[in-house]
């Protein structure tokens, strides 16, 4: 029985999860095309970079939105985000949401775990819209979702020195 417990455990911590990262949300229409796909391409390089998780295909995620008539607005339930991780065989999926006011940038990630149906914590990040500093939120964005340290320091939740910030919420 050990011997059997031993193999199974050790064959479940080989899996690796893959994750599908949702298109980046904006509820106002403020993010140029650019600022949405670093978002985006932010978050899968976290999910690529994190041992035992693999990116899933964007194109492949992509096709199963558009066959499915899923809709890639904020309209889209929770239900059926699940239910379109299930068609994709994802374990979870990654749904960012950002914004901007032309002096800051505002990025909030949550991951849904496919199989319960339940998003993880809320985390977010508050930078400036240039693209060296949305680079370092996604970065600490995903070292977050993840539970991998991060070298940063000011982590407060306020903006500072233009350096990206975050704050973890429940949801």
């Amino acid at each position: 029985v050990f011997i059997l417990l031993s193999v199974f455990s050790l064959t479940a911590v080989g899996q690796t999860k893959k994750v599908a990262v949702w298109e980046t949300k904006c509820s106002d229409n403020s993010l140029r095309p650019i600022q949405k796909t670093m978002v985006r391409g932010g978050m899968e390089t976290s999910v690529g970079n994190t041992p035992g998780y693999e990116v899933f295909d964007r194109s492949a995620f992509d096709v199963i939105m558009k066959e499915h008539h899923f809709e890639r607005s904020g309209a889209v339930s929770e239900a059926e985000i699940k239910e379109l991780g299930k068609i994709a065989g994802v374990q979870y999926i990654i749904v960012p949401e950002a914004m901007t006011d032309g002096t800051d940038f505002y990025i909030i990630v949550k991951m849904l775990d496919v199989e319960t149906g339940k998003f993880g914590g809320v985390h977010q990040a508050l930078c400036t819209p240039t693209g060296s500093d949305i680079y370092k939120a996604y970065e600490k964005l995903g070292a977050e979702l993840f539970g991998s340290s991060y070298g940063g320091s000011n982590t407060n939740g306020n903006r500072s020195n233009g350096n990206a910030t975050t704050q973890r919420g429940q949801n």
